[in-house]
């Protein structure tokens, strides 16, 4: 039997013109219904065919979403990672920095009070104080600040709006 449907109706023909005229009819029906019936089921299988071809692209196409996915949920938690000890590096480091930094400071405050010259001796006599005044209107702001000494027997007021360097100055000279 011919396997493509032209090669099926070559046959055909063939038969025919060698077939006489009575059984022309009768075989000739007989063969188009086989072949027919044949690609029906052709038909058929083809479909079949496509069918299973289209399921399997589904599932091709839907594994390879899957593995995109899972890919970049992988990647994301590497660069989550990454960040997190990169984060905790930083930490460290900062740590680190500032223990060093706070130990100087130790050092520096411990050379100074070896360094100071200052009597250690306090007389009970001796007051020094500052004192705040602040605005009638508004609590919070500071006007002005009084500055006394017992020492110097004399107090110093000094206005709030000057910078802290000439503040302390002239607190510093009222208590000398």
């Amino acid at each position: 039997m011919a396997s493509t449907l032209s090669e099926q109706l070559s046959l055909l023909k063939d038969i025919y013109h060698s077939l006489q005229p009575q059984q022309d009819t009768e075989l000739l029906n007989d063969s188009i219904l086989a072949i027919r019936s044949s690609a029906d089921t052709q038909k058929n299988e083809a479909e079949k065919i496509k069918k299973i071809i289209l399921e399997l692209q589904s599932k091709i196409e839907a594994t390879k979403n899957d593995i995109e996915k899972k890919i970049k949920i992988s990647s994301t938690q590497d660069h989550i990672d990454k960040m997190s000890a990169l984060e905790k590096e930083k930490e460290t480091l900062a740590l680190r920095t500032l223990k060093k930094k706070i130990n100087e400071l130790v050092d520096k405050i411990e050379k100074i009070d070896k360094e100071d010259t200052v009597s250690k001796k306090i007389d009970p006599n001796v007051s020094l104080g500052v004192d705040v005044i602040y605005d009638k209107e508004k609590d919070s702001d500071i006007t002005h600040i009084v500055a006394h000494s017992s020492i110097a027997n004399k107090f110093e007021i000094v206005p709030a709006d000057i910078d802290s360097f000439e503040v302390t100055e002239t607190i510093w000279d009222a208590i000398n």
